[in-house]
């Protein structure tokens, strides 16, 4: 009989095996920004003025988490421009000025757009010649001036409808749609080393809408014009999840024409579900980690942006669809994007930096194949006050002809644990808990608690759950970040 712990809400991961076992809701204490560099990607926010100004907080989280800002309303053509011949880029001057200071990258959004543009453009009634005119002058204007400043650069966004077709935007319908290849061109030869995207939402699978555009940009591209990227938005709700595979089919698709691929604009509403909050936060932490793992997988996948960062000030604001909430404090989501970030560099062989907080490391060995021995490792980093730990892993019986586990250093050598474990055949799961023996103090440090192994019998696994809980002397969990390897 196993000993149980106190009664607590068990922490559950998911670790999907044939996915390299990434996790559903997972945390590590690394900072994205350190990771992302170690990932070679860009990981980036959208910041708006104010905050920016006025908030030390939204700015200490900004500069520790990303390495790429992109300004969420700052270089729209209605801000900067409210009458002919006539910019005011303060607010943009500030958010470039501080990107460098921070060594961040800048994203600019947006050079031409259906939406802001200018009373004076919009309601001007002029013919196609002028309004070419007034196409290349602005990009020109803005492009010229952040030259060598801006790395990349949103030079047309949302110019396809929902089911195809070209979107009858102002420039659509007075100039005819090459107007988005003349934004393309008037960008490069204003700034020929910035990298330039086409930008859209709802894009990112394989729909009426992300045919239309890969026909668009193939088409450009054979054409010579220089396009370097197409942005998937990923403005999400949780009544509508995004179909992975599709997406993954995508990214290839475009990968074949030579084009990157960003993530430019994600964020997750949850308010559309009554499901309890702490489920449609676990919901939202799996859309964020796994588009950020989707992503990770391809070399073209170049760039990971939020619509935002805090959901203090968000545009989905009563909705809170980022990854921390509105104290700053990080959300499930979070996690879950640590936890693609630690997965994928583990599974690179690239050294990931010891956990700095109390972590329980859950590290898995081997491969789905018949008779191949699957090692599940838990190892504690920084404990304090560990009194108890209970684990529990489980496959379904089909998949496993064996198993068994074995006590890591941790509980050995004198450490005066008692362990308890036993595997039950019929589930397919192994229960193991360690409780230190009284009257000798709680330990701290780390070690390895556990080892178990799993034999397999067939080379289809649907799925490894796993659960850990410590607690301390009186029976209170202890708070952990839990970080899921593969490999």
């Amino acid at each position: 009989m196993v000993h149980k712990l106190a009664p607590v809400v068990l922490l559950v991961l998911l670790l999907t095996v044939l996915t390299g076992f990434a996790s559903a809701q997972t945390a590590a204490p690394q900072p994205f920004r350190m990771l992302a560099s170690q990932a070679n990607l860009d990981i980036g926010a959208a910041v708006a003025l104010q905050p920016l100004l006025n908030d030390p907080q939204y700015v200490a989280t900004l500069i520790r988490e990303f390495n790429l800002i992109v300004p969420e309303n700052a270089l729209k053509f209605a801000v900067l421009s409210s009458a002919p011949g006539q910019y005011n880029f303060s607010g943009a001057d500030y958010i470039v000025d501080f990107a460098r200071a921070n060594n961040m990258k800048v994203f600019g959004h947006v050079l031409v757009w259906h939406d802001r543009i200018p009373a004076w453009v919009l309601n001007g009634g002029y013919n196609r010649d002028q309004l070419l005119t007034i196409l290349r002058n602005h990009i020109t204007t803005v492009v010229t001036r952040y030259r060598g400043k801006i790395a990349y650069w949103d030079v047309v966004n949302e110019a396809v409808n929902p089911t195809g077709g070209y979107r009858a935007s102002l420039w659509y319908t007075t100039i005819g749609a090459d107007y988005i290849e003349t934004a393309f061109r008037t960008a490069h030869e204003a700034d020929p080393n910035a990298l330039l995207f086409y930008n859209d939402y709802s894009n990112e699978g394989l729909t009426a809408k992300s045919d239309f555009i890969y026909n668009m940009v193939k088409d450009l591209k054979a054409r010579g014009v220089p396009i370097d990227g197409v942005g998937f938005h990923m403005h999400q709700r949780l009544d509508f999840p995004p179909d992975m595979a599709k997406m993954r089919q995508n990214i290839a698709r475009l990968e074949a024409l030579g084009l990157q691929v960003r993530i430019t604009e994600m964020d997750v509403q949850i308010n559309v579900s009554t499901a309890p909050l702490a489920e449609r936060l676990n919901q939202q932490a799996k859309f964020f980690g796994d588009a950020l793992s989707t992503c990770l997988s391809f070399s073209v996948c170049t760039g990971f942006t939020s619509w935002g960062f805090t959901d203090k000030y968000t545009w989905r604001s009563p909705d809170t669809p980022l990854m921390f909430d509105s104290a700053y404090q990080p959300k499930p989501a979070y996690f879950a994007m640590n936890n693609a970030f630690v997965s994928y560099l583990a599974n690179l062989g690239k050294v990931v930096p010891e956990p700095t907080v109390p972590s329980l490391v859950i590290q898995t060995i081997g491969r789905p194949v018949p008779g191949q021995v699957l090692t599940v490792a838990f190892k504690l980093y920084r404990m304090a006050g560990l009194y108890g730990l209970e684990t529990r892993c489980q496959i379904p019986p089909p998949a496993v002809s064996s198993g068994g586990y074995t006590d890591g250093d941790l509980f050995t050598g004198g450490n005066s644990f008692v362990v308890n474990g036993g595997y039950n055949p019929a589930e397919g799961s192994w229960d193991i808990a360690a409780s230190r023996l009284r009257p000798n103090p709680a330990i701290s440090g780390s070690g390895t608690a556990f080892t178990l192994r799993f034999t397999l019998a067939q080379a289809t696994i649907p799925v490894l759950t796993c659960t850990a809980l410590a607690v301390d002397a009186e029976g209170r969990v202890l708070p952990l970040a839990v970080i899921t390897l593969s490999g």
